[in-house]
């Protein structure tokens, strides 16, 4: 079991509201998709195969697995891919702070 920090958001400076991020999970290689919605003010993760259909879409949420009821899906990640509040516990994931040194970090605990 290894965990991982994944990167996410570009932060502060940014006016950034799609982001993709290829990243290598358990030796496979996804896109991670996060999209900010202006009417829920809430960040959503996506997740699919590069260049694939989506695996599975959610709202960013604090202390819950986001794949955990995916996993029973074609290629979805078996680790478990969670969004911490390192200042709180379980605010709600803003703008400006869903980033590697903002206050919500997206961690993946890795199966192997």
């Amino acid at each position: 079991m290894t965990l991982y920090t994944l990167p996410t958001g570009d932060g502060r400076n940014s006016l950034d509201t799609d982001i993709i991020r290829t990243l290598e999970l358990d030796g496979v290689n996804y896109d991670l998709r996060f999209r900010w919605n202006t009417r829920d003010e809430s960040w959503t993760t996506t997740c699919s195969r590069v260049g694939g259909v989506p695996i599975f879409s959610t709202k960013s949420t604090t202390n819950s697995v986001l794949n955990s009821i995916y996993k029973h899906r074609e290629d979805c990640p078996q680790g478990d891919m969670i969004i911490l509040d390192l200042a709180e516990d379980g605010g709600r994931v803003d703008f400006d702070n869903f980033t590697l040194d903002g206050r919500f970090k997206l961690f993946y605990d890795s199966v192997s």
